[in-house]
């Protein structure tokens, strides 16, 4: 017992909860900033917001829209009346929609148009003060701990990891607005080079300074990858405040980005640092909603009654809820407001009411009275329960008058948070591009050394290539060349003698080589080896600023040591005569670069080494790119030199090239000249030299090569040189791989006649980018065209065809967008991939253009792919917002002939044409059908149903169609409110019934619901008044689908019974789709006993309610 007294408590502690909430639609008024910045803290001029209205950065705006809690329901003359438009381009404080419905989801919001200074019905407003609405400053310094803010190879000799420290300023400028809760976050780029990220931030190094405190966080957004990629924190700004956010990170070539890459884009969606403010209980300006108005679907009119005595005729109004009765799953129905009702006569003449009412009232006999939901049915001016004049109005003519009523009524809106407001500050700013400085270094000895002799000069030449980013140029060189004062077994053995008059510096280009001028900006130091064997000597050069080195021969260099452009410096060493056969001298050194920011790299010469001999084999190789225009066209040249006493040569002489993998590169234009040492000789393939390809190789740096062999085309297949004679190997190959290229030419001989081994190795460095120039996306974009038909009751569809094709042989990331209807209320665009697959894309409508929304949507469209999309776009149904059905005469055969006046309304901007109204008339039943001007309109059917075409209706149009048909009679009809259900869904069923041509007694209503399996889902019996001939009666029958019905068609049984006879019956179906969600148990329990109590009250109160219509009326 007591187990039921609790449950009983809790029914009746839950109940009131219930019934207290009135669902109805909802407001929102939204203000937001938002601005994009660069890193220095200047607005980005390329970005822009909201394409018709606020075409600038920032943007601060404002808008509004309202929701409807079905997806059925149309609401039509929206009105909501703002506070205020101070600090905004609003002309007015009203803000309106013609209709407005929340399709296809429930409660999904939808604009509510303002007058501004854009437009007169505009989607956004502007707010016009930055000091209410401000734009929170950012900008980013960053610097690395090297120096400047590039970044270096990771050859650097000093370290290989790059530590860069990052310094966020977050700046609030108004003057009177605190900004509580900043939200602050900086994502880095992920997977840069493979798993590893852009940088990896160091943790603990975050801190808040300035206006700011407290601690940041700093973690991974992919996981324990091992790189810190997020850093993020909550700052609080007092009006005029800024704030600073600093940490630390490190880069590494290699780890962070890959090998050769000269820059890395460290955001990781454009916009990588962001930050939010949000106020949920406000807008930005303090803007409010003061007061809100709109309808829906009503239905009212005149009830005419003629006493049978007096023959004077009498008259009530009637007005009822047509808004959706039993929407699905979580929806809900609206309830309306009525307040005070009026009837009038019409005037015969003018047609118009005269201007005096006959009798007035008002629904305030109780608290809700003034409350009409769907399910109340019709509802008259005499209720007792309602109304405060109970009374028919006595017209006292015996002549049928004219009428019509008025009544005050509007929808009611949410009971709870009917007014929302926020307030937005979105700013971001676009994270930097790092760039890289790197440089390809090779050192080249000619000459050589006779044993035990002195007085013999050898050539130094060292070459410093720049082989980074264009935009990190060397304003700063230093090129330290080292001259060996021992051997490399330790020995001295004599120092050699620089000679200072020697050295000359040049500036390189695809142009030419140009002696630079020793100045203020360039200057050189030599400090020979010492004559006691303590210390090397060395050649110092050292350019402060390229730029304002002049030429020996005039003019300056002009600018910065730029991509693929080298320093070269040459100088003479003299040998001593204590040098003697088997001293091998080591030649070394370092360059170091600094960009133009500040950012050194020092990286070490190629050790060179010359030995003592009577015999040296010299190798030299070259690469530039002549041609600026072809950037990929590499033109290499290769020299094989020997260096012997007068009559001594060296033999067996052949040697192998390396040129990149799957480089276009041709053996056929290989030019060979040969120097004999007094003039040069070209040699023919075949003939004089032979070349073959020694398949493929991986150098130390990676770098897959192919190795070609150059041989002598006779003999032994090798070549013997004398002193001073050369082989010269000229030719261009296309490197379609960006990076850097070192790569190497070995030349090798084997004397017989001495025995002796001979080797040399030369390296030739260019920098290569491959252009990839983006072509424009061609795009062929389609008008706006209607579906064959539109079904009166569904939105409509209109069709339009955007097709894009990528003319680029990489993939393009792209954001596209089309015209679409102003007042559309969905947009969906989708396409078929090359499996087949129908792939759709995310649609935003944001901003308008030329009186039309903007559809937006990313896409990434493959190389060379033409892709079809085909969008879908649904505009406001015409929607039916009354029907009036009169029986106009008896027919032979138990037939009534009947006319249905039914009313269409378009909701939508857009003229429809080949409307279609399907209505359940069989086609032979149908005499006719007109529209208001009397024009016949054509109808085709079945046996059951029938389908109307109207040939067309205006943008926010109605049209009234009148349908003429017969009917056996006594006639029932039974139409389910909805044509698909959820299970445990409220289902609503209408009945009319229309009685033949005599009185019947005691008359009664059979309703049977079966389920796909035929068993009885719902049945219920409900008796009738005694009903007058031709009597029409409305009713309507509720209930819910069990949880566990199935799904499928349902078919509905009526019957109108006297006694056991049927004297009419009809069908009618509808769909169940399945399961809603799910529910507790006990809120099952709860809900069931809920409902239950309603159907009950709601069952009893519609056995009172039989609505009589006398004759003609």
């Amino acid at each position: 017992m007591k187990k039921y007294l609790i449950i009983l408590l809790l029914c009746i502690f839950f109940i009131p909860t219930v019934s207290a909430q009135i669902y109805g639609p909802r407001a929102f008024l939204t203000e937001k900033v938002v601005a994009d910045f660069n890193t220095d803290g200047s607005y980005d001029t390329g970005e822009s917001f909201l394409s018709g209205y606020c075409d600038s950065n920032p943007c601060r705006y404002g808008y509004l829209e309202a929701s409807v809690p079905n997806n059925d329901d149309v609401l039509q003359n929206v009105e909501i009346t703002l506070s205020s438009s101070t600090n905004t381009n609003l002309q007015n404080e009203t803000a309106f929609a013609s209709v407005l419905t929340s399709y296809p989801t429930v409660n999904s919001r939808e604009p509510v148009y303002v007058n501004t200074s854009w437009n007169d019905a505009g989607l956004y407003y502007n707010i016009t003060s930055n000091d209410v609405a401000p734009v929170i400053g950012l900008s980013l310094n960053y610097s690395n701990w090297a120096g400047g803010y590039d970044i270096f190879d990771a050859d650097n000799l000093d370290t290989s990891t790059n530590t860069l420290l990052f310094n966020l300023s977050i700046h609030n400028p108004s003057s009177s607005k605190t900004l509580n809760g900043i939200q602050i976050k900086i994502d880095f780029a992920l997977d840069t080079n493979g798993g590893a990220d852009a940088v990896n931030i160091v943790s603990g190094t975050g801190q808040l300074l300035g206006g700011c405190t407290g601690t940041p966080t700093i973690d991974s957004r992919d996981g324990a990858d091992g790189y810190n990629d997020r850093i993020t924190a909550s700052c609080d700004l007092s009006n005029g405040a800024t704030g600073y956010l600093v940490f630390n990170a490190t880069l590494t070539e290699g780890t962070n980005i890959p090998n050769d890459y000269n820059q890395t884009d460290t955001d990781s969606n454009d916009h990588g640092c962001t930050a939010n403010y949000t106020q949920s209980a406000s807008t930005l300006t303090g803007i409010t909603i003061s007061k809100k108005f709109t309808r829906c679907s009503i239905r009212q009119g005149v009830d005419l009654a003629q006493d049978p005595i007096t023959n004077e005729w009498s008259v009530r109004g009637f007005i009822r809820n047509m808004a959706n009765e039993t929407p699905g799953g979580s929806e809900h129905y609206l309830t309306y407001n009525v307040s005070e009702w009026r009837i009038y006569q019409i005037n015969p003449s003018t047609g118009e009411p005269y201007s005096n009412p006959n009798q007035t009232g008002a629904f305030n006999q109780t608290a809700t009275s003034n409350q009409l939901t769907p399910s109340d049915g019709t509802v008259y001016t005499t209720d007792s329960s309602r109304s405060s004049n109970t009374s028919w109005f006595n017209t006292g003519s015996t002549t049928k008058p004219y009428f019509t009523v008025y009544f005050d009524w509007e929808v009611i809106w949410n009971s709870t948070n009917s007014e929302n407001y926020e307030g937005n500050i979105n700013i971001t700013l676009d994270m930097p591009v790092l760039y890289k400085i790197d440089m390809g270094n090779t050192k080249s000895i000619s000459g050589s050394i006779s044993p035990d002799t002195g007085g013999q000069v050898i050539t130094i030449q060292d070459n410093t290539t720049h082989t980074g980013s264009s935009n990190a140029a060397a304003k700063y060189i230093q090129m330290l060349s080292v001259v060996p004062v021992n051997t490399t077994a330790g020995n001295f053995h004599g120092a050699f003698d620089i000679n200072d008059s020697s050295v000359k510096v040049y500036f390189a280009n695809s142009s030419g080589m140009y002696q630079l001028q020793n100045d203020t900006y360039f200057k050189y130091e030599v400090t020979d080896p010492a004559s006691h064997g303590s210390s090397d000597g060395l050649v110092n050069v050292t350019i402060y600023d390229l730029s304002q080195v002049q030429f020996v021969s005039g003019g300056t260099v002009g600018h910065s040591l730029n991509p693929n452009e080298r320093i070269v410096l040459t100088y003479d060493c003299i040998s001593n005569e204590s040098m003697t056969t088997g001293d091998t001298y080591n030649f070394t050194g370092n360059t170091t670069m600094k960009t133009d920011t500040g950012t050194p790299l020092t990286e070490a010469q190629p050790a060179t080494q010359i030995s003592v001999s009577e015999k040296r084999l010299v190798g030299y190789k070259d690469l530039i790119i002549l041609d600026p225009s072809e950037p990929t066209i590499v033109n290499a040249t290769i020299d094989v030199t020997v260096y012997a006493a007068s009559g001594s040569n060296i033999s067996g002489i052949k040697f192998t090239d390396y040129v990149p993998f799957g480089t276009d590169f041709n053996t056929n234009n290989v030019v060979v000249r040969f120097y004999d040492g007094s003039s040069w000789t070209t040699w023919t393939e075949g003939t004089d030299y032979n070349i073959t390809q020694q398949g493929n190789v991986t150098l130390s740096d990676g770098k897959n090569v192919t190795a070609y062999e150059y041989i002598n085309a006779t003999g032994d297949g090798t070549w013997s040189l004398e002193n001073n004679q050369t082989i010269e190997v000229k030719y261009a190959m296309n490197i379609t791989t960006s990076g850097v290229y070192i790569l190497p030419v070995e030349i090798a001989a084997f004397d017989p006649a001495t025995g002796e081994h001979y080797y040399s190795r030369a390296f030739g460095v260019i920098r290569v980018d491959v252009p990839s120039p983006l072509l424009p996306l061609q795009i062929t974009d389609s008008d706006l065209q209607q579906a064959k038909e539109v079904i009166i009751g569904k939105p409509a569809l209109w069709i339009k065809n955007f097709e894009v094709y990528n003319p680029n042989a990489r993939i393009v990331n792209s954001a596209f967008e089309t015209l679409v209807f102003r007042d559309s209320i969905d947009v969906s665009a989708e396409y078929y991939d090359e499996n087949g697959n129908k792939v759709e894309e995310k649609i935003k409508l944001d901003g308008e253009k030329d009186g039309k929304r903007i559809a937006q949507w990313q896409a990434r469209i493959n190389p060379l792919e033409t892709r079809r999309y085909e969008l879908r776009v649904l505009t406001p149904p015409v929607m039916e917002i009354d029907r009036d059905i009169d029986v106009l005469e008896k027919m032979p055969g138990k037939k009534v002939k009947l006319k249905m006046d039914i009313y269409l309304k378009n909701f939508a901007q857009e003229k429809y044409r080949n409307l279609v109204l399907n209505l359940p008339i069989g086609y032979e039943n149908i005499f006719e059908v007109r529209d208001a001007f009397g024009n016949k309109l054509p109808f085709t059917g079945g046996k059951e149903t029938s389908r109307i075409i109207i040939d067309e209706i205006q943008p926010l149009g109605m049209k009234t169609i009148t349908v003429i048909y017969k009917a056996s009679y006594p006639t029932i009809i039974i139409t389910p409110d909805r044509d698909k259900y959820d299970l445990t869904s409220p289902v609503g069923l209408e009945v009319l019934v229309i009685n033949g041509g005599e009185k019947i007694k005691y008359p009664y209503v059979e309703v049977e619901v079966y389920t796909p399996g035929m068993d009885v889902v719902y049945s219920d019996i409900k008796k009738l008044k005694d009903l007058e001939p031709l009597e029409k009666t409305e009713l309507t029958e509720k209930f819910i689908i069990p949880a566990n019905a199935p799904a499928g068609r349902y078919v509905t049984f009526a019957k109108f019974r006297q006694n056991f006879a049927t004297l009419a019956s009809t069908t009618g179906e509808f769909y169940v789709l399945g399961a809603g969600a799910s529910t507790p148990e006990a809120l099952q329990i709860l809900t069931v006993l809920i409902i239950t109590g309603v159907l009950v009250y709601f069952s009893f109160k519609r056995l009172k309610e039989v609505r009589r219509v006398q004759g003609g009326g």
